[in-house]
């Protein structure tokens, strides 16, 4: 029986993969996980400086105002208008 040698690249491992195919699936996975943090840290840092940032106070109010996005805004003032036209809708009748 020849003995192996663990660094050679011929060397099949028992789910028949090289050493270097499973060097760069551990170099690819290391890749994506880095690109997913830094994903969420870039989400963070715009939740955490948001759009309302600029007019808001220190209170549990003013963290979650702060904390809103364009988006947030837009759906926000949507129901509030749709709720004062209703509201002025059933003061009319």
């Amino acid at each position: 029986m020849a003995d192996k040698n663990p660094t050679d690249n011929n060397e099949v491992t028992p789910k028949g993969l090289s050493i270097d195919e499973l060097r760069y699936r551990r170099a690819y996975a290391l890749a994506r996980y880095e690109m997913a943090r830094m994903s969420i840290e870039e989400q963070f840092y715009a939740v955490r400086n948001g759009v309302g940032s600029s007019f808001t106070g220190r209170g549990i109010a003013g963290r979650l105002l702060g904390s809103l996005n364009y988006l947030d805004w837009a759906f926000l003032a949507f129901r509030v208008v749709s709720k004062i036209k209703r509201w002025r809708k059933k003061s009319k009748s």
